[in-house]
């Protein structure tokens, strides 16, 4: 070969090359941005039946690509909005169907709880996934013989859920980490931080995508009930604040949604509870410890039990609360309630018992060795809106001391229902009983002894009294 012809050969094949990889990157910043914009997303969006979307493509590299804002809903009131997601991977990562890291940032998200139905703002979810999981169950295309694209890693920070509850809005911080927790990637795990008003909930999980299960572990460390008065007293009129630990355990389905087991260790710090009659407050430093189990089936009925438990220091001596104008001080109470709703109907059973307690207003002393108070309530909502309730007080031993004198009484107790109806406000049958008594009048040099009776008690009152 003459030497003209070789220079020109051996200068020649680098020319080539540079021209081909100047076309290929033309193409991936001209052309493959265009494609992911007209044909992939909107291919991949329309699979789950989303019909409004927009998104843009800021850059695509041979290392990595960055999107725009991307929205799912109309303009005005989006269900989804993310302002930018970032997308890290090699060439021979893209090669292996696999993704090193994705970011989503600035997301907003909105959902509503309307009519005791949980919702997302302008979207069909149950419609999406079942979209999802008939495509996924529908047997491959002759020719799409492509795995999936594998992420590594999926993070999402700067994120709000927007949540619209009784016409208020609420707005819920979060962060979350997406990593695979084994090799085919069937199972993920997930950290989420919530920061509801400031506060700080960590939650761990692993999903099974091939059984459609979760495990999940939430730990709150010192929450401010202040922070959420507003939430409490939606819930029953029940003001209340304090700090809570809780750590919690459940496991659940996905498809259908099902809350198997949930159970979780819940400790209450310097409480107080006011309702329009009652106002309950810790005066001293102990702390109130309760264990919580439940769950939730697909036909969205739940169970739920909760019952007291020592606290992590032991179990307390004593406690000391403010009860209206009472100060009490008694050894913790023992409360164990559990529930359940099927359908339209709620019921209800509940004990409470009381050990060593004294109630005193300044000008007289009530002493109670044991009051156990359990009872049962049911609950009918819907157009027949209904609700009954019984319940049993057992106080024997029961002292009052004052400057009148002092009264004792051997054997209390109280029975009685309670109804209450759209054409009803409430009313109430019960009895009083009493045995054993012995009255001690200050003024007078004797007592009065074996005082017994029994009351019938009714409200409202047959008749009006004066």
């Amino acid at each position: 070969m003459p030497p003209t012809r070789k220079i020109a050969f051996f200068l020649g094949v680098p020319l080539v090359l540079a021209v081909f990889i100047l076309g290929l990157i033309a193409v991936v910043h001209l052309f493959l941005p265009r494609y992911i914009e007209s044909r992939l997303v909107p291919q991949l969006i329309a699979e789950t039946g989303i019909s409004e979307f927009a998104f843009s493509v800021r850059r695509v590299g041979f290392f990595g690509a960055d999107l725009g804002e991307v929205r799912i809903g109309p303009p005005s009131s989006p269900t989804l909005d993310i302002r930018s997601i970032q997308i890290d991977y090699s060439p021979d990562e893209l090669y292996g169907h696999k993704i090193d890291r994705v970011l989503l940032s600035g997301i907003e998200i909105h959902a509503q709880l309307e009519n005791g139905k949980f919702t997302f703002r302008q979207i069909d979810l149950q419609k999406i996934l079942s979209n999802l999981n008939s495509g996924q169950a529908a047997p491959p295309v002759s020719g799409q013989t492509s795995p999936p694209v594998l992420v590594n890693r999926l993070e999402i920070d700067n994120a709000v859920a927007v949540f619209r509850i009784n016409h208020q809005i609420y707005r819920i911080p979060f962060e979350i980490e997406v990593v695979p927790d084994n090799a085919d990637y069937s199972l993920m795990a997930v950290a989420v931080r919530l920061y509801p008003r400031g506060q700080k909930i960590d939650s761990n999980s692993i999903i099974d995508l091939t059984r459609r299960r979760i495990r999940l572990n939430t730990e709150i460390s010192a929450l401010d009930l202040g922070r959420f008065s507003d939430l409490i007293q939606l819930a029953g009129g029940i003001s209340a604040s304090g700090r809570v630990n809780l750590k919690a355990f459940a496991e659940l389905n996905t498809a259908p949604f099902e809350i198997t087991s949930f159970d979780a260790d819940l400790e209450l710090q310097a409480w107080q509870f006011k309702t329009s009659s009652a106002h309950f407050q810790n005066t001293n430093s102990e702390s109130l410890s309760a264990a919580v189990a439940g769950r939730y089936d697909r036909d969205g009925g739940w169970q739920l039990r909760v019952h007291s438990k020592d606290t992590p220091q032991g179990p307390a001596d004593r406690v000391q609360f403010q009860f209206n104008q009472y100060e009490v001080v008694s050894k913790i109470p023992r409360i164990d309630v559990s529930g359940r709703t099927e359908n339209d109907r709620m019921t209800a059973a509940y004990a409470v018992t009381v050990h060593d307690a004294r109630m005193n207003t300044g000008a007289e002393t009530i002493r109670l060795p044991e009051a156990v108070l359990r009872g049962t309530a049911d609950f009918f909502s819907g157009g027949q809106a209904f609700s009954s309730g019984q319940l049993e007080l057992q106080a024997p031993g029961i002292t009052m001391t004052s400057a009148a004198g002092k009264i004792a009484i051997q054997d209390v107790s109280l029975t009685g229902s309670i109804t209450k109806s759209t054409r009803s406000p409430g009313e109430f049958n019960g009895l009083l009983r009493f045995g054993g008594g012995r009255l001690a009048p200050a003024d007078i040099d004797g007592q009065i002894n074996s005082v017994s009776g029994a009351i019938p008690l009714m409200w409202p009152p047959a008749e009006p009294q004066k």
